[in-house]
């Protein structure tokens, strides 16, 4: 499927429209381009794994290049060991064992992970534990009003 613009004789994308001689054409509003978006979207849901293998591929170009960077670093940060507890005592700090925990069933499961992998769930479950507290502050703000 080829994309097509026609143009008028007047220079324009259709008749009526202000469009300068120099201007590029309106492909992005082009009907071509609506039944070409239409072809793509049944096409992704027709051949589901060759899209799939298609996003593996993009991911792994972009992974070569992030690993090819001087300034990529290959360690995973879980955070701070201990925690200190308003009376001065330390303890396990219980937001880096459940870190740690995550990453060790997600290698027992799917040992081919890498730590760049490790560093996306580490962000998805770090994103958790802020909607989790700033949850809480709301449900506590809620209770605090009359």
């Amino acid at each position: 499927m080829s994309i097509r613009t026609e143009t008028c004789k007047s220079g324009t994308d259709t008749p009526g429209s202000h469009r300068k001689s120099g201007d590029p054409p309106r492909i992005w509003q082009s009907h071509h381009f609506s039944n070409l978006k239409i072809w793509l979207g049944r096409a992704v849901l027709r051949y589901a794994r060759l899209h799939e293998l298609f996003l593996e591929l993009r991911s792994f170009g972009h992974r070569i290049l992030a690993l090819c960077n001087k300034a990529h670093n290959l360690r995973v940060e879980t955070g701070l060991v201990y925690e200190r507890l308003p009376n001065g005592f330390l303890r396990l700090n219980r937001k880096t064992q459940g870190r740690i925990d995550c990453i060790q069933k997600l290698h027992a499961s799917q040992p081919w992970l890498s730590p760049m992998d490790w560093q996306l769930i580490l962000s998805g479950w770090e994103q958790g534990c802020q909607f989790g507290a700033a949850l809480v502050n709301d449900t506590q703000e809620s209770k605090e009003q009359p």
